[in-house]
């Protein structure tokens, strides 16, 4: 290794690196085998609700949309913002499904 430092392991000042063990010269670097004390945050409970898209008629969709301000009058749409659209587009959608 000429004096070099080729093989560390760097944590902050708090952290405390137990059982470290350095292995046998693997070409130019050591195997570093340790344990670190982590802390596993608790995983919290998240609730999705879905829909039953089985249960979905896609003729009545397809025909809910086609009447809906997203299709049916589609110059009135044109001097329509970006945002305007997306929540035009959420709220449709949310409506028809």
């Amino acid at each position: 290794m000429r004096g070099h430092t080729l093989d560390l392991v760097t944590t902050k000042s708090e952290t405390d690196v137990l059982s470290l063990c350095v292995g046998g010269m693997i070409s130019d670097h050591a195997l570093i085998c340790f344990v670190l004390p982590l802390k596993k945050l608790p995983v919290k409970a998240q609730w999705v609700t879905c829909r039953a898209w089985r249960r979905l008629s896609l003729d009545a969709f397809a025909s809910d949309l086609e009447e809906s301000q997203l299709c049916a009058d589609l110059d009135a749409l044109v001097d329509t913002s970006v945002d305007d659209l997306v929540q035009l587009y959420r709220g449709v959608l949310t409506a028809v499904c």
